[in-house]
């Protein structure tokens, strides 16, 4: 049983990480409908919830016992992917790049992994 929950949370962490990608590099403009400027700092708190339960899934995902890896090196590949696509939009061109969104992406999975640690272990 618990290897069908650890699969399923693998495939969770699997679709979500490619949401995630999907929509931190669509061009900009397919987000006019929704405007940022109506709630100040509205992109920072979606790239805190983005990261936040990427880590969450991620570290469910992984177990310590069967592939030795730890909850610390789940919220390293998280923080290294956030800082990855943040500078992939740069190259990218139609998106911009923004420290801001890199800080906001850490804070998600820190405060995630933090809660884990503290809450779900």
């Amino acid at each position: 049983m618990e290897i069908i929950s650890k699969n399923i949370f693998t495939l969770l962490t699997i679709i979500w990480l490619i949401v995630v990608t999907v929509l931190l590099l669509l061009p900009p403009d397919n987000f006019d409908t929704v405007s940022r400027y109506e709630i100040p700092y509205i992109d920072k708190v979606v790239h805190i919830f983005l990261f936040g339960s990427l880590y969450l899934l991620a570290a469910k995902a992984v177990d310590e016992r069967i592939y030795n890896t730890s909850k610390a090196v789940v919220l390293v590949c998280v923080i290294i992917y956030a800082i990855f696509t943040e500078f992939l939009q740069l190259v990218l061109g139609f998106r911009s790049f923004e420290i801001f969104d890199i800080i906001a992406n850490i804070m998600g999975a820190t405060m995630a992994y933090l809660f884990f640690n503290r809450t779900l272990n």
